[in-house]
């Protein structure tokens, strides 16, 4: 019987400490203290898996989103709820929730990345990053710009 490579793994590769997977994208009203006419607030539902033996934390300051021009965001605890946020997830252990993020309506969103903290993992084996090219992030209200489109002076 011969050994198969883990799902989604190259014959040799290290197996992933974790997984996150985009589960959609929602629309969430904004906070008071964040102008619509400028601001876009972006959430994402997405599921944590571990498969560190030493346990993965699960909780939303871990996730940044990357800007199409370079720009990095934090996530950011007002938006939808509730956030991704739980105990440190041992292996087998999965964990639901949000990651939001407050962004201008001039960027567009090119890359949502989680990078926890894991110790004995070589560089690079603790961060995943999503693609989001093909995810419906621009839900604003009507009248309002819409991502990746500079306000009109009459908008602001």
């Amino acid at each position: 019987m011969a050994c198969e490579p883990l799902r989604g793994h190259k014959h040799g590769a290290p197996p992933r400490a974790f997984e996150i997977r985009l589960l959609g994208a929602e629309s969430c009203p904004l906070p008071a203290h964040l102008n619509p006419k400028s601001v876009a607030l972006l959430s994402y539902r997405v599921r944590l898996s571990s498969h560190h033996a030493s346990g993965v934390a699960a909780n939303y300051f871990y996730a940044t989103l990357l800007t199409t021009d370079g720009e990095r965001y934090l996530s950011d605890f007002y938006g939808c709820a509730p956030l991704l946020a739980a105990d440190p997830l041992q292996a087998g252990e999965q964990a639901e929730g949000f990651l939001n993020f407050s962004i201008p309506l001039s960027k567009i969103p090119e890359k949502l990345v989680y990078s926890p903290v894991l110790m004995h993992l070589p560089d690079g084996q603790a961060v995943e990053e999503i693609a989001l090219e093909h995810t419906d992030t621009a839900q604003l209200d009507d009248g309002l710009p819409s991502l990746g489109q500079q306000p009109t002076e009459g908008e602001l």
